[in-house]
């Protein structure tokens, strides 16, 4: 017998189970203590160990804070008119978005871009939009972390990232057997 498990904010686990005893009642099972991660997505997620990424937001359209720059103008529109940019910590990574940790508040599909490098590939400048975010309510040591999914990706981008995700999968791996972590 097969037995899952969901973890919320993470994936699914499966592990084999024996069915030790039974009456027309109840049943008891012997769980595998090994417990196996179940890929639920179309692209694979890889931690983003270190990885930052600059995250650009701009005001709503059709709002007064809207108001484009320009440079010639003596009075300038006010800097929470203007598009704003912060740098936020990577969680993970796959060629269909990206989660990093904020404490900043975003709107579910709010639209941004994205900047970061990955390293030993490109420059990524990617329209996306917000997901989820899991603010004030997330609880923790850790800050509240936000999805995005990657918009109008073109193929030459999304191969890239697809590259590299792999690469990177087959490099930890390789770590891993050398550490004596996996067989």
């Amino acid at each position: 017998m097969i037995v899952e498990s969901p973890i919320h904010d993470d994936a699914r686990y499966v592990t084999r189970a024996t069915v030790e005893a039974c009456s027309p009642q109840t049943f008891a099972l012997q769980l595998d203590p090994v417990w196996e991660r179940v890929q639920q997505r179309a692209f694979v997620r890889i931690y983003a160990h270190g990885l930052q990424v600059r995250v650009v937001r701009f005001p709503p359209l059709g709002s007064e804070l809207a108001v484009a720059a320009d440079p010639s103008d003596p009075h300038p529109p006010e800097e929470s008119q203007q598009a704003r940019d912060s740098i936020y910590d990577l969680v993970d990574i796959s060629a269909g978005g990206i989660r990093f940790r904020s404490e900043d508040d975003f709107e579910e599909h709010e639209e941004i871009v994205c900047h970061f490098e990955l390293p030993g590939s490109l420059c990524f400048v990617l329209p996306a939009k917000i997901r989820r975010s899991v603010g004030a309510q997330a609880s923790g040591k850790h800050k509240p972390m936000v999805a995005v999914e990657f918009l109008r990706l073109d193929e030459n981008n999304r191969s890239q990232l697809l590259r590299w995700v792999y690469r990177e999968q087959v490099k930890r791996h390789r770590e891993g057997v050398r550490k004596g972590q996996w067989g």
